[in-house]
């Protein structure tokens, strides 16, 4: 299976985008399982979902690069998480001033 990258690569040319070796692409996963330039978003389009489980696992994943050394390892993350609840970046902005 290609990686999310080469498919916002190919998605980008599909819309006649082209990027230079080194340029950075930004895209938005928003069906990890699924197949070609259909599993991301380019960061111009619009998009109303993203693949949840796809950015909590790539989350675990970083955390646990940081925390191994210490002895805490995906299964210890995932533990501590249980219990814990999902927010919206709007829910922290909620009643403060502009």
């Amino acid at each position: 299976m290609e990686t999310v990258t080469v498919a916002a690569l190919k998605r980008a040319s599909l819309h006649g985008t082209g990027f230079s070796p080194g340029q950075t692409v930004r895209y938005v996963v928003v069906d990890a399982d699924g197949t070609g330039a259909g599993r991301v978003r380019l960061a111009h389009e619009h998009t109303d979902r993203y693949d949840h489980d796809w950015y909590a696992d790539a989350a675990v994943r970083a955390i646990e690069s940081i925390l191994a050394p210490i002895g805490w390892h995906e299964a210890d993350i995932r533990d501590s998480l249980i219990g814990t609840t999902d927010t919206t970046l709007h829910a922290y902005t909620e009643g403060s001033d502009p």
